[in-house]
């Protein structure tokens, strides 16, 4: 793809050289002056030969300056006045080259249209160079939406196999047994709640944000499934002051995230794990939990923390933070207040 558009960035370069060049021509052509001090028909060769050579000069160093068809440098006002300096320069040198070729008669006009030709040209190949970065950024964008779109259905499929595979369907199971014949209406509680987070997880495609408020109502159901299992081996603590209630979040962020920490993290009476769902000083949502890591690990595609977080980076515009430590392990997301 690179190489296409390498070729397409360099094809509008060539025709202007050559329209430029055979327009200086025009007019020397038209009333059959010779400006070379070679016979004609090799003088005027060789004169359209250097002008394009300068004109083609001129895109290729301001092509290696602003990297158009790449995303790894930013466009600053001191790179774009760098790459019309340096187009400007290489122009106006070789552009000197006509002096050799050029009928002495000529030589003092050539020298003083010398650098207003250079002028005008970098400015042209810079703006041209400068536009063409700005639309590549934008195709490699759209291309990046694309992708998260793909990779939003993959991370709702990841959801899906974690709340369906056996292995969760088994424990949720054997809780339900658990209770059945000791208090029948908390079992009723529990299959409400089993049914409300499949629910929720098949309808989290819905929206593309929801409120915090809605998103913890959300995580409820799964949390008291999570407690039915683990009882008081698992805590988790949610403080949420009501001024961030309104804050817009992506569907299934705590469950996705406390569910992370539950999966890879040991849980037991002599190891509980206390998970903490908070707004930090900067107003930012936290989930931490203290870190004790299992011997042997879930199988997992690896790709639901880092979807999250590619998904927050795309459709936010800003970075979630995970900072791990010894006997830590915290996340940290933006949170849009509306």
């Amino acid at each position: 793809m690179n190489q296409v558009n390498t070729k397409r960035f360099f094809l509008f370069p060539l025709v202007i050289a050559i329209v430029m060049t055979s327009l200086e021509m025009v007019p020397f052509i038209l009333f059959n002056q010779n400006i070379s001090g070679i016979p004609s028909v090799l003088g005027y060769a060789a004169f359209w030969i250097i002008s394009g050579i300068a004109v083609l000069s001129s895109f290729i160093v301001s092509y290696y300056v602003l990297q158009p068809l790449t995303t790894r440098s930013n466009i600053k006002l001191t790179t774009i006045l760098a790459a019309f300096f340096l187009s400007l320069l290489t122009t106006f040198l070789i552009s000197q080259c006509l002096v050799f070729v050029t009928n002495p008669e000529y030589r003092p006009r050539i020298e003083i249209y010398a650098f207003p030709r250079s002028f005008f040209t970098s400015l042209i190949v810079t703006t041209y160079t400068y536009f063409a970065k700005l639309n590549y950024l934008k195709q490699t964008y759209e291309l990046e939406i694309e992708v998260l779109k793909k990779q939003n259905l993959e991370s709702q499929y990841e959801a899906l196999k974690n709340e369906l595979s056996p292995h969760f369907l088994f424990n949720s199971l054997n809780a339900l047994q658990a209770i059945i014949g000791e208090n029948q209406a908390a079992a009723k509680d529990y299959v409400f709640h089993l049914s409300t987070v499949l629910r929720n997880t098949l309808q989290s495609n819905v929206n593309q944000f929801i409120t915090l408020k809605e998103e913890l109502k959300l995580a409820n159901s799964y949390l008291y499934l999570l407690n039915i299992r683990y009882g008081n081996n698992l805590k988790v603590s949610i403080d949420i002051p009501d001024e961030y209630q309104s804050g817009m979040i992506l569907p299934l962020t705590i469950q996705l995230l406390v569910e992370n920490a539950v999966k890879h993290n040991e849980i037991s009476t002599a190891r509980p794990l206390s998970i903490s769902v908070k707004v930090n000083d900067n107003g930012k949502l936290t989930v931490s939990n203290n870190l004790q890591r299992k011997e042997t690990q879930e199988s997992s595609l690896g790709i639901g923390l880092s979807n999250l977080v590619q998904r927050y980076r795309m459709l936010c515009g800003r970075d979630v933070s995970i900072t791990m430590g010894k006997d830590f392990f915290n996340v940290e997301l933006p949170l849009t207040i509306s």
